[in-house]
């Protein structure tokens, strides 16, 4: 898989992830999630589109913010429990963490 490859899936995922955050927390029975869902939807939409045109820095913000996200969505999930479909983000972030450091990788520095 090429780099330019890689990034163009992580961007993809997190543009993702972005909405289906916004869409659970719009429409989740697990109220105490809602603000923090609604704030990683916004910043994953966000960190989406720089990703997509930025380079080797908005990749890192996209590994530190999965990083924060299946940290604290995965330790809250453990001690609260929440709706299945957190599973799937957190999968979406494990997914995002590999590629975004093979990414980082194998790509030169100052290339994008």
């Amino acid at each position: 898989m090429t780099p330019a490859l890689m990034k163009k899936i992580v961007a993809g995922l997190l543009l993702f992830t972005g909405g289906f955050h916004l869409a659970v927390a719009a429409t989740t029975s697990w109220e105490h999630l809602s603000t923090g869902l609604a704030v990683f939807g916004v910043l994953y939409g966000i960190l989406g589109f720089w990703t997509w045109f930025g380079g080797r820095s908005a990749m890192m913000a996209a590994l530190l913010t999965a990083s924060v996200g299946l940290g604290v969505g995965g330790l809250n999930y453990l001690q609260n429990g929440g709706p299945a479909s957190m599973l799937a983000m957190f999968a979406i972030d494990a997914v995002v963490l590999v590629l975004g450091g093979l990414w980082i990788r194998n790509t030169p520095r100052g290339a994008s």
